[in-house]
């Protein structure tokens, strides 16, 4: 049970509207996490509008996010994360096969997975258990697949995928209606 009832739509801060108004539109399966943050509308502003440009500008091929996302959450056990993005990991092309090795912590050596796709699972791992200490040899191999742009991009989207594992676990965030639990 959620620790924090996400607002009505009635209840939102008029500030926010707009930004709510979108993430209806564009992240439905999200409302619970959006509702959630606008108990505080400068947050969630700030974060919803940040997650949606992801949607408008990506440099990144939506594939590898969504595993990097992922692996990350798999890593955390967030069944809000899982939940949600196991379908959008579906709709960006990873396999069946290679989403079950990732949930069965197989993706290094699964056959479901190119070695880019290896390559980001490994990255998103070591920066999830110590961002201190990723490899040079790690850095240098991400380095002949990915310009500057796309390493901050991955990167963000590899913390971004930690904090929100916490957010949501911390305020025991519900699924949303029709969203299956998948841990």
């Amino acid at each position: 049970m959620a620790r924090l009832e996400p607002l009505a739509l009635d209840q939102v801060d008029p500030s926010l509207q707009e930004v709510v108004h979108q993430a209806q539109e564009r992240l439905p399966q999200f409302m619970n996490q959006v509702l959630t943050l606008a108990h505080h509308p400068r947050i969630a502003r700030d974060l919803v509008t940040l997650y949606l440009g992801f949607q408008e500008e990506s440099r990144v091929e939506r594939r590898l996010i969504e595993l990097a996302v992922l692996t990350v959450s798999h890593l955390n056990r967030c069944v809000y994360c899982v939940s949600h993005h196991t379908p959008l990991g579906e709709q960006a092309g990873l396999s069946p096969g290679a989403l079950a090795d990732l949930r069965a912590g197989r993706a290094a050596e699964s056959p479901h997975l190119s070695p880019l796709e290896k390559l980001v699972v490994a990255y998103a791992e070591q920066v999830t258990r110590d961002a201190r200490r990723v490899p040079r040899s790690l850095w240098a191999e991400l380095q002949t697949h990915f310009d500057e742009a796309q390493l901050v991009e991955l990167t963000v989207r590899i913390a971004l995928a930690n904090f929100f594992n916490r957010l949501n676990d911390a305020l025991q965030i519900d699924l949303e209606p029709g969203v299956d639990a998948l841990l």
